[in-house]
């Protein structure tokens, strides 16, 4: 093995088997620059260890306490963007429109039913509303088709066939 294998084993000391160790030890003691490498590692590995036991003891609980609370206070105030999304996401926000939603439906499946109902009692259906919009599904969709059937009929003739078809009309008059 070469020095660059002991230096990687020389870092995880405490994690090698006694074989391995027992090795690195004999490898450390007939090479100088390992065995300085090892001493500065053994060094701060202890300075690592006695810091890590130390407890942090805060000069101030109360300053402590307070300078956390003001962090947590920080991340709370956020955007509007966030109050507001924060405000949505309650759940009688959620159930507030949800309920409002199945109220809108509601009214318009009323709207149509009430709309099909006086077409066919009237046969006509009402061009006006008293109390408001009103929709008249009957009429648009009457309207609808004749545009379609209109465009259609222009679209497959030519102006010369519609030309002659017009000639034709006015001569079986």
């Amino acid at each position: 093995m070469n020095c660059r294998d002991f230096e990687r084993r020389i870092y995880s000391y405490e994690e090698n088997t006694p074989s391995e160790r027992k090795l690195l030890d004999q490898h450390l003691d007939h090479c100088e620059a390992c065995k300085q490498l090892a001493q500065e590692v053994f060094q701060w590995q202890a300075v690592i260890k006695k810091e890590a036991a130390l407890k942090p003891e805060p000069g101030s609980p109360h300053q402590l306490t307070q300078r956390i609370m003001n962090g947590v206070m920080k991340e709370k105030s956020g955007s509007i963007i966030d109050v507001l999304a924060d405000y949505l996401d309650s759940f009688f926000v959620r159930f507030a429109v949800g309920t409002l939603a199945i109220l809108l439906i509601s009214f318009f499946i009323y709207e149509q039913q009430v709309t099909v109902y006086s077409s066919s009692v009237h046969k006509e259906p009402t061009k006006k509303a008293n109390h408001g919009p009103v929709l008249n599904m009957a009429s648009y969709m009457r309207t609808y088709v004749k545009r379609i059937e209109n465009e259609k009929a222009k679209a497959h003739t030519s102006r010369y066939s519609y030309y002659k078809s017009k000639q034709a009309e006015k001569n079986n008059l």
